[in-house]
């Protein structure tokens, strides 16, 4: 693997280990980042953070629906406790 490419991936992996290990903030965790791997490895980890937004924000949508369209995703949830007021 080239260079590039292997320091995007220790990039990946500090900002896995700042944020689990070390329970930095997503802005500690990139400027971090930025004071070990420079401005393109914030810049990786800052579009790495968006992606796993993104993934969280779909999973949430498929659950409960797009609250913008109010339209209901395709998982139902269905608890088998009882309801309890």
């Amino acid at each position: 693997m080239g260079k590039i490419k292997n320091m995007l991936i220790d990039v990946e992996e500090t900002l896995r280990d700042c944020l689990d290990q070390h329970g930095m903030t997503n802005q500690q965790a990139l400027a971090h980042i930025e004071n070990k791997f420079g401005s393109m490895g914030r810049e990786h980890a800052n579009d790495t953070l968006k992606k796993w937004n993104e993934g969280i924000v779909e999973g949430v949508e498929d659950l409960f629906g797009d609250p913008d369209t109010m339209e209901r995703g395709d998982t139902m949830v269905i608890s088998d406790k009882p309801f309890r007021r």
